[in-house]
């Protein structure tokens, strides 16, 4: 894909260091979260947070002419999980999407109560495992994903928030997931179905897979709303200029980005009946 070379330039380009950065992590060297900046015009402003800034690492992402909205997260940790749920509970997320490998290390376990019927109390916010498996979506022998219902409540008596939670368990460090059909299946479930209209994703730093989920999201949101006068072409270099100026560092590899354009093909494919100009037969890059 010789005309994609130009998402490679933009990746390493974005911002100083960038390719230093990832050629560290990918090699196992420390990387601080100080070189890992949240965009300050996109950020979440957190009210409630527990510092002067209000200050969570989380930047929006909002698809043009969509009511749809996502914010990319760094993952919360025994330290800031309450600023975490503050966040939640203040953009009112319905659904939260956790991308760790299950051999992966389970840090990501302080903010949630992983067991059915377990409760965890994080400062002002209290959130309550209602139900463990039972998410009414059928998903493929490749796509392994642990489903919670939570309930969370504020300690000032307000209406309580039920979320969703997804928890993808196989999907390797900068690489895509064994799934073409799944995902975008799974994101429109979630946006037509289940009425999810602010979405949460978080991973580890610099790996490419939450920002992947938002931006097959957000190539899916707008296509659906120009329909078949959609142009794929300009469509995949907006949605992907809109990612990187909302998220500092993100996609953590060219394949991820293809991967996103062979799924989106494939899903005009099948929504519109049409072979679209110039296209590309990425399953086999």
């Amino acid at each position: 894909a010789a005309k994609d070379a130009w998402v490679w330039h933009r990746i390493t380009s974005v911002a100083p260091g960038n390719a230093l950065v990832w050629e560290k992590y990918k090699r196992g060297l420390p990387v601080p979260y100080t070189i890992y900046p949240c965009l300050d015009a996109t950020r979440v402003h957190v009210k409630e947070a527990n510092n002067p800034d209000g200050f969570y690492h989380a930047n929006w992402i909002r698809p043009p002419n969509s009511d749809q909205q996502y914010i990319l997260a760094q993952s919360p940790n025994q330290t800031n999980s309450e600023d975490f749920w503050a966040m939640v509970f203040q953009e009112r997320v319905t659904c939260i999407m956790l991308i760790r490998h299950a051999q992966e290390k389970e840090d990501w376990k302080a903010y949630y109560p992983a067991e059915e019927g377990e409760t965890k109390c994080l400062g002002r916010y209290e959130v309550v495992n209602v139900a463990t498996g039972k998410f009414n979506f059928r998903l493929g022998k490749n796509w392994e994903v642990a489903a919670r219902h939570l309930l969370v409540t504020k300690d000032d008596g307000g209406e309580p928030l039920e979320v969703t939670h997804l928890h993808v368990l196989n999907w390797e460090k900068y690489d895509c997931p064994r799934v073409w059909h799944e995902l975008s299946e799974l994101l429109v479930y979630l946006r037509d179905v289940k009425s999810v209209r602010t979405m949460l994703v978080h991973d580890e730093p610099f790996t490419g897979r939450s920002d992947t989920v938002v931006l097959l999201a957000t190539m899916i949101d707008h296509m659906d709303t120009l329909g078949e006068r959609t142009d794929l072409e300009a469509m995949k270099r907006g949605t992907f200029e809109r990612l990187c100026l909302g998220r500092a560092y993100a996609i953590g590899s060219l394949a991820q980005f293809i991967f996103c354009c062979g799924v989106m093909q494939l899903y005009f494919w099948e929504r519109y009946g049409q072979v679209p100009d110039n296209h590309v037969d990425y399953p086999r890059l």
